[in-house]
């Protein structure tokens, strides 16, 4: 063998040993996973329950003939009119009639509470010839009424507060109070589990007219300055929970976590964690303890 082929045969030689070298050196050391990390923070936590609501007053009265021991005389009312409670709303043409359950003469329907004529109709039939109300007065106190599952309604208590907002008034939120929670379920026409109905007591400054959809936050609990991490971060473990904390020396370590309040993005952290601690977002499957990572 001439000596240029030998040296052509020792360059080829050293090459794929460095090579190989190589490949053992990348199989001893990996290269570090990239992973991208979150903050532990602090922040108000509110466990809330969404539904939706429809204005309603407190109180209505509803007249129909039907319910009268006679026939009407006159109505002295108009609708949007405000009347009092003991004001006439309709007049009988009778003078020996029963006495009527709200009235305070036989011969006249009175108001039961202070409020506004919503609507009149002296013939007491609507325009397909069924029953109307002769008169309808509802209260000037309002209420939002709203259905919730069985599953949240346990959890609501009247006193806690409520977020009140609309399509109809961009960017504008009511704070209002839950006012009451029946303590019975009422199932659905199309036969769904049953609901519960929640009743909502606006501020007094409440603009939004009798029949008005809302959207509505039942705030049940809040955390003021609570711990909180991505959803994101969380990884089962056992029968809980458990996050890859990244330390300062850029490994990997897994840590078992106890969480609070709940929402659609960030979780509460009771135990395990301390703010400032960084958390791996969206961990790959083969993370390892103790393994060494690059934060992207």
């Amino acid at each position: 063998m001439t000596g240029r082929r030998r040296r052509w045969w020792l360059g080829v030689i050293l090459v794929l040993a460095v090579l190989a070298a190589g490949g053992v050196w990348w199989g001893v050391h990996p290269r570090a996973p990239k992973v991208t990390v979150a903050t532990v923070v602090r922040k108000t936590m509110q466990d809330e329950v969404y539904t939706s609501g429809v204005v309603r007053p407190v109180q209505t009265q509803t007249i129909y003939a039907s319910n009268l021991p006679a026939p009407v005389d006159s109505i002295p009312v108009k609708t949007g009119q405000t009347v009092h409670k003991g004001d006439v709303l309709v007049r009988l043409k009778t003078s020996d009639a029963v006495s009527l359950p709200d009235a305070s003469t036989p011969s006249t329907v009175r108001a039961r509470f202070d409020g506004i004529v919503l609507s009149v109709n002296v013939d007491g039939v609507d325009s397909s010839g069924n029953p109307a109300p002769l008169v309808q007065v509802v209260s000037h106190d309002l209420q939002v009424v709203t259905q919730v599952s069985q599953v949240d309604a346990v959890r609501i208590r009247p006193g806690m507060k409520a977020l009140l907002s609309s399509d109809a008034w961009p960017n504008k939120t009511w704070t209002g109070t839950v006012s009451s929670v029946a303590d019975y379920a009422v199932t659905t026409q199309s036969g769904g589990t049953g609901q519960v109905e929640v009743d909502i007591r606006p501020p007094s400054s409440f603009p939004v007219p009798i029949g008005y959809n809302l959207d509505v936050r039942i705030i049940r609990d809040a955390h003021q300055g609570a711990l909180s991490v991505p959803y994101s971060a969380l990884i089962p473990a056992g029968d809980g929970f458990a996050v890859w904390v990244v330390r300062s020396d850029q490994t990997v370590h897994e840590q078992t976590v106890t969480l609070g309040i709940t929402t659609d993005t960030d979780v509460e952290v009771l135990r395990g964690l301390s703010a400032g601690e960084r958390v791996v977002t969206n961990p790959p499957a083969e993370l390892r303890e103790g393994e060494r990572v690059t934060v992207s």
